[in-house]
């Protein structure tokens, strides 16, 4: 941090004050647009008393003050920030070191009291002694004032130092010139202390330069991020509108075969709905209120599985209408969004629940309804709803527990297994007086309970067999009552230990991993069925729920034949959560025994015996107001509802996914417009030419859907031609099955009876058209392996429109397919029909030939001079023998010549004599 005093007017209030002497006065201050650069205020010349009472609370100002002589200074520092406070202390040594005050007349005030006493203390301190009279003028020295910005990180011992020098002055000649020494051994350590701090401030500038550099930089690459990203998200809103303006052209076959119709109408709109700011508790009452109505509207008219998606669409638009028009006003404070205006039916049931039971029903409703169309809808089974599934050993009182709160007789009962296929259970309010029931797999209404009885039994045989197997197809009912409560149950197969009779071997494993399908879901509540009469440790169904659930947050303990106990005995402490800790409890009840069964006892009946046995129980009387099947029910319901508040966020945001998935798989299908038999012939032909495009762009490696992995299409067939018939043409040697013997026998046999002087070309061609027929093989491999190629790209020529249809898939392939076979024949006999002609007429004139006659006519010249040197050769040494023997002649003939000269010479005559 830097502060500047390079200012005329703090140097000519400086002159001013030095001039004017004692009493004259000035202050320094920040302006409002600055931290670090100091302004004169105000000056004056009759000490502080006229400005003592006008000082401000909220500003730092620094006063320079004449006093006997001597300069003071004064920080007024009130009560401001610690970080403008220290700031100042810091500046105030500046101060002083720039106008020389020593650290002694230094002070700081932050009332009007301390400015005072600042001023009497500095007046004691001079006054201690005479006043001093004005020193004898000195030989003027000139101190440049800084030009550069002094730093306020300078240690305070140094300036100080600095600042002393001036007010210690010997007056003797020497001591001048001592002082005048030091004073400029000071002046350039101050230099150079300056000049390191300017070049650290120069490297900070620099470093604070180099990161805004890189700030902006990273600053810049984010926005041109952030621009792409919304580009990108622009993009995708416009597909996805043209998307949904396209979905909209749909008709009402195609939607049919796709999705749900539904499903789409009714989770669209209350998508819809939950874009505005409405509190949750009024949406789920507009929401269920539509649902009802809806339901209501269609049990009058027809199935909702019959009605198309435009209908249904239809229906909703105008349910939704109603509702916001009759039943909810919308007020122009965001407060007040929803205000109910009338109040929604309710159940006659409500008063057995809390005050928010409204709420739970028309979740329930809701949930119930979804239900539904997943268990329609194709691939439904993606979607985990919130369900409670029954688990319970064999003959632990599973059965009895349903139909007791159904309160109807309608489960098949018998020895060893009978529960053999899941059963889910839609229990539905209703205010009709008359109870029914209704199957998913028949279109058919049961009022008679033993009907529903024989067709859960019936329905288990087709699927499951007569041999006790079990199967994981479930079976789905609702039942429509007015003493029910809105739930939906799971009753799963007993588990069990042995197999009975034909019973697989590892019935055992086959009940449990179905069981664990349904209760590993997060979404499922699990209501672990456990006689009293078996000692808890060995509940299975308490184990596999442990599996699945070990801190027991959606296990639900239920505690069946408390009646049947050992005298003495109670299960008080289990109830209790003594035994074995549930977070949501456990729930004794008392059910139907075989006898009472036998004898056709009510379950009304019953069920007042249950309340009797718990209030007049001496161990549960004080538990009998959370006991019992009514109770249960209760409980269950509650629970359940509470599950679906906390789950229904993720389903909605999954079904909104599922149909964005649906939406796009119903997209790559192609437009609508050419659906319906009017438009079958353009629709034939629009595939058939896309199929040819695809084809034509696989050939030219032009497709959309170009493998990485491996080479096909026309670079497959590129490879073919340079690659493989290219090396296979390679390979063949020239000259197969070719010897000396052959070609010499050829060339005689091509000649008669007459011998040949020049190599005919009768014998040539006799050897070269073998050696041509040796490229059909390749040739036709190679016609054999384009073929096949092409094949490959037509089986691959395909797209998720044409896919719709197999059928036609199938045949534009067949017939593609018989055309290629066709030409397969005329191609090859085309490739022979070449070779043939190649062979039949050599023309030894082509250029080809050209490079072999110059070679042959090269080498028979070379052959010529070869012989022309060895006859010369021939002719040079019988000379030479020639002058050979001519010499060798005339050396003997010289010889008898000398002797017979010698022998006539005179001396030899006298010897001889």
């Amino acid at each position: 941090m830097s502060l500047n005093l390079v200012d005329p007017n703090i140097s000519k209030a400086h002159n001013n004050l030095l001039d004017n002497g004692e009493g004259s006065w000035f202050t320094l201050g920040y302006p409002s647009d600055s931290k670090d650069q100091l302004v004169v205020m105000s000056c004056g010349e009759d000490g502080l008393d006229s400005i003592k009472h006008s000082l401000p609370d909220d500003h730092i100002l620094f006063f320079i003050l004449c006093q006997h002589t001597k300069l003071i200074e004064i920080l007024w520092c009130p009560e401001v920030g610690g970080v403008k406070k220290a700031r100042a202390m810091v500046h105030a040594r500046a101060v002083a070191a720039h106008f020389n005050i020593s650290t002694s007349n230094t002070h700081s005030a932050s009332s009007v009291d301390d400015l005072s006493a600042a001023e009497a203390k500095n007046d004691t301190t001079l006054n201690g002694s005479a006043p001093p009279s004005r020193p004898p003028p000195q030989p003027k020295q000139v101190i440049e004032p800084p030009t550069t910005v002094q730093n306020l990180d300078t240690e305070e011992d140094d300036t100080d130092s600095i600042v002393d020098g001036y007010h210690d002055v010997d007056d003797t000649p020497q001591g001048v010139e001592q002082e005048d020494l030091v004073e400029r051994q000071r002046i350039e350590e101050a230099k150079r202390i300056e000049f390191e701090l300017e070049q650290k401030r120069k490297g900070e500038v620099e470093e604070r330069r180099r990161v805004d550099e890189e700030r902006r930089r990273v600053e810049q690459e984010h926005k041109i991020r952030v621009e792409q990203e919304q580009r990108m998200r622009v993009d995708a809103e416009d597909k996805r509108k043209a998307g949904i303006v396209k979905q909209k052209s749909l008709e009402q076959e195609r939607m049919n075969k796709m999705i749900s119709s539904g499903q789409v109408a009714l989770m669209g709109k209350l998508s819809a709905l939950t874009k505005s700011n409405i509190w949750r508790r009024r949406y789920f009452e507009l929401s269920s209120k539509a649902l009802v109505l809806y339901k209501e509207d269609l049990s009058s008219k027809t199935p909702i599985q019959a009605i198309p998606l435009n209908k249904s669409t239809e229906v909703v638009d105008s349910y939704e209408e109603v509702l916001v028009k009759n039943s909810f006003k919308l007020s122009n404070k965001e407060e007040d969004l929803f205000v109910p205006s009338l109040e929604t039916q309710q159940p006659s049931i409500t008063h057995d629940y809390p005050e928010d039971g409204r709420y739970n029903i028309n979740c329930e409703s809701l949930t119930g309804y979804l239900q539904h169309y997943r268990l329609q809808s194709k691939g439904g089974n993606s979607i985990d709803l919130p369900q409670i599934a029954v688990v319970g050993s064999q003959s632990s009182g599973k059965s009895s527990v349903l139909e007791t709160i159904v309160g109807r007789d309608f489960l098949p009962r018998g020895s060893g297994i009978v529960t053999r296929r899941p059963l889910i259970l839609q229990l539905i309010h209703t205010n009709k007086s008359q109870d029914y029931a209704e199957f998913l797999h028949m279109d058919k209404r049961y009022t008679d309970f033993e009907e529903v009885r024989s067709e859960i039994q019936s329905e288990t045989f087709r699927v499951a067999g007569q041999n006790k197997g079990i199967s994981k197809l479930p079976i789905n009912l609702k039942i429509y009552s007015n003493n029910v409560v809105n739930l939906t149950l799971v009753d799963l197969p007993g588990l069990t230990k042995i197999p009975v009779g034909d019973q697989p071997s590892d019935i055992e494993r086959q009940i449990r991993q179905l069981v664990l399908d349904f209760i590993q879901k997060p979404n499922c509540v699990i209501l672990a069925v456990s006689p009293a009469n078996v000692d808890l440790a060995n509940s299975d169904s308490l184990k596999l729920a442990r599996s699945v659930d070990p801190q027991g947050r959606r296990t639900i303990g239920v505690l069946t034949k408390l009646d049947l106990m050992d005298a003495g005995t109670h299960a008080l402490d289990v109830l209790n959560g003594r035994v074995y800790p549930l977070k949501l409890g456990f729930i004794g009840v008392v059910n139907r025994s075989q006898q009472d069964i036998n004898s056709n006892l009510d379950i009304g009946e019953a069920r007042k015996r249950e309340e009797e046995f718990f209030a007049e129980s001496p161990s549960y009387r004080n538990i009998a107001h959370r006991c019992g099947t009514k109770y249960l029910a209760k409980t269950l319901n509650n629970v359940l509802m509470a599950h679906i508040r906390e789950k229904l966020p993720d389903m909605k945001a999954k079904l909104n996914t599922l149909m964005g998935q649906t939406q796009q798989e119903l997209n790559a299908f192609g437009d609508s417009t050419f659906f319906g038999k009017p438009h079958r012939a353009s629709l034939i032909l629009k595939l058939m030419t896309q199929f040819g495009r695809d084809f034509v762009s696989s050939v030219d490696g032009t497709s959309s859907e170009i493998s990485t992995k491996e080479l096909g299409g026309g670079a497959r067939i590129y490879y073919i031609f340079n690659d493989v018939f290219g090396q296979a043409l390679e390979s063949i040697n020239p000259n197969h099955n070719l010897s000396n013997h052959d070609i010499r026998t050829a060339i005689r046999n091509s000649t008669g009876p007459r011998p040949s002087l020049f190599v005919p070309e009768v014998a040539f061609e006799l050897l070269v058209k073998p050696q041509i027929k040796l490229l059909e093989p390749p040739s036709l491999r190679c016609v054999e392996l384009v073929y096949e190629e092409l094949m490959k790209m037509c089986h691959n020529s395909s797209n998720a429109e044409l896919a719709r249809f197999p059928r036609l898939h199938a045949q534009l392939i067949e017939v593609v397919s018989d055309l290629l076979r066709e030409r397969l024949g005329p191609t090859a006999e085309y490739v022979q029909s070449l070779i043939a002609i190649q062979s039949a007429y050599i023309n030894t004139n082509h250029p080809s030939f050209a490079p072999g006659t110059a070679q042959y006519a090269a080498e028979a010249q070379k052959e010529k001079q070869k012989q022309q040197q060895l006859k010369y050769a021939s002719m040079t040494s019988s000379i030479d023998e020639e002058r050979e023997r001519e010499s060798e002649g005339e050396r003997s003939s010289g010889a008898v010549d000398d002797s017979m000269a010698i022998e006539a010479r005179p001396g030899n005559n006298a010897q001889n004599d």
